[in-house]
């Protein structure tokens, strides 16, 4: 990142693993974590980012995607939460 001038825009796929053990979960799943940075950006370029990334992933131009913002509450020991957004896409 320190070789690149702002703003940059940075999308990440890969696996997750966790250790839960029960019918209900995988102990994988794929997620991407976006990051944009530079002067007077806002969700909606995040937002626009991920768009672009979905749709030229899955190679549709008018894919059509939905935000679901979701807030995780963690133990007292750790910050109070953490925000996230579940993107989903149709089709």
């Amino acid at each position: 990142m320190e070789a690149n001038e702002p703003p940059i825009r940075i999308i990440v796929p890969g696996r997750t693993y966790r250790s839960d053990h029960d019918a209900t979960h995988s102990p994988m799943f794929h997620q991407c974590e976006g990051l944009v940075i530079g002067d007077g950006i806002h969700m909606g370029h995040l937002k626009g980012c991920l768009i672009d990334f979905c749709r030229a992933f899955f190679g549709v131009d008018d894919l059509p995607v939905r935000f679901r913002p979701a807030i995780f509450p963690l133990p007292s020991h750790l910050p109070k939460s953490i925000s996230a957004v579940h993107v989903m896409v149709a089709g």
